[in-house]
């Protein structure tokens, strides 16, 4: 009769199954109802198993190999190309910021200098606002006293004018009072010639009124002088 030695070679599933099992064979045995063959046949079905799981674990430890092999080669790969993509990542970063900061050293003297001109030019124009601000003191004192003379000569041309109108406005006076006395002289004249000349005219109408009166009377006397 064979007897494993070893539980874990012929019960993977451990140390009881084994001595479960070889209760039972020697329970069998004892019984008288034992088959050796089929218990032959038992071990060697349980030696092929047995050498198809060395086999198997052989198998998997090469295929496991192989994949950790895999994946540490994919793992170096991976790692290179990270750090060739890292390694330009950081080339093109610092190219960038060079370019950066060439770009605002480029804009910060471009700034500087633009504020350089710009301080240059608030000064030039006080410069010429202050000399502008005298230019415009001196002016005005200037204005001043032209117009101070200006109203002094206003004054004085307006108190000429006004004297001189005074003047003209006596003169017209005196001349519209001789003109109306001479007026005044003449129409009494002229109407003193024409009241004497009424006078005579109406003397002259009274004779001639008599006269055809006189006419008149001499003319009905005839008539009543003649024989009927």
């Amino acid at each position: 009769m064979m007897v494993p030695t070893e539980p874990a070679e012929v019960y993977p599933a451990g140390r009881e199954a084994y001595y479960r099992g070889l209760e039972k064979i020697v329970s069998d045995y004892c019984a008288g109802t034992l088959d050796l063959r089929l218990l032959l046949e038992r071990e060697q079905e349980l030696d092929r198993i047995s050498r198809e799981l060395k086999a198997r674990e052989a198998q998997i430890e090469r295929d496991l190999s192989a994949r950790q092999a895999e994946l540490e080669r994919q793992a170096a790969g991976l790692k290179t190309s990270v750090l060739s993509a890292d390694r330009k990542q950081e080339g093109d970063l610092e190219r960038a910021l060079s370019e950066r900061c060439a770009q605002m050293d480029r804009t910060y003297l471009s700034r500087e200098l633009a504020l350089r001109a710009t301080e240059a030019l608030l000064r030039h124009r006080e410069k010429a606002l202050e000399s502008r601000e005298e230019v415009t003191a001196k002016g005005e004192a200037e204005l001043s006293a032209r117009v101070e003379k200006a109203e002094r000569d206003l004054a004085a041309r307006r108190a000429a004018a006004e004297a001189e109108l005074d003047q003209r406005a006596k003169v017209l006076a005196d001349d519209f009072r001789r003109d109306c006395e001479r007026m005044q002289r003449v129409f009494s004249m002229e109407k003193g010639e024409l009241i004497a000349r009424a006078q005579r005219w109406e003397q002259a109408a009274r004779e001639a009124l008599d006269r055809v009166a006189a006419l008149e009377h001499q003319k009905f006397a005839r008539l009543e002088s003649k024989p009927e």
